[in-house]
């Protein structure tokens, strides 16, 4: 099996461009094929470049996504710490809210002592319970008309 440019650059580490110097060089034998591709031995590449340890490049990928991933656990810890904050905010208020409501209810309890128990409740009369408005004469209550509208009903509170 043999190496393509991009295989041989990743297999070393190295750029395309200069893998391609040290074949035009002289310095790596490799065989071109129908469609101008080049076509790298692994033992003659390896010749020259040494392979790239896959660890090292494994623990460069982790490293990068390490950083990535303490950058957002670093942005996370400061959102809950502001939602701690908000919350021990939220706690205080309800709190506060507790004691005015606790303190209010003294405050009704004193005032219903010093009014005392109401002897009688005193309701305003219903309309059923007004006399109706008579005409004065016989005759005016045989041609009265009944009170209708806005004016009837102030003709009936007046009276």
């Amino acid at each position: 099996m043999s190496y393509t440019l991009g295989q041989a650059a990743k297999a070393t580490g190295l750029s395309k461009p200069t893998i391609a110097n040290a074949i035009k060089k002289g310095r790596i034998s490799a065989q071109k094929d129908d469609i101008g591709q080049y076509a790298i031995d692994p033992a003659e590449l390896h010749r020259i470049f040494p392979a790239v340890n896959q660890v090292e490049v494994l623990g460069k990928r982790a490293n990068e996504s390490s950083q990535e991933k303490s950058s957002e656990i670093l942005a996370l810890r400061g959102r809950v710490e502001a939602l701690e904050r908000l919350l021990k905010e939220l706690e205080r208020s309800r709190d506060s809210a507790e004691t005015d409501k606790e303190a209010w209810k003294e405050e009704a309890a004193h005032l219903r002592k010093l009014l005392g128990a109401p002897s009688s409740v005193i309701h305003a009369p219903t309309p059923e319970a007004r006399p109706p408005v008579l005409p004065a004469t016989v005759e005016q209550a045989a041609t009265a008309k009944p009170n209708r509208g806005i004016f009837g009903w102030l003709k009936m509170r007046a009276a």
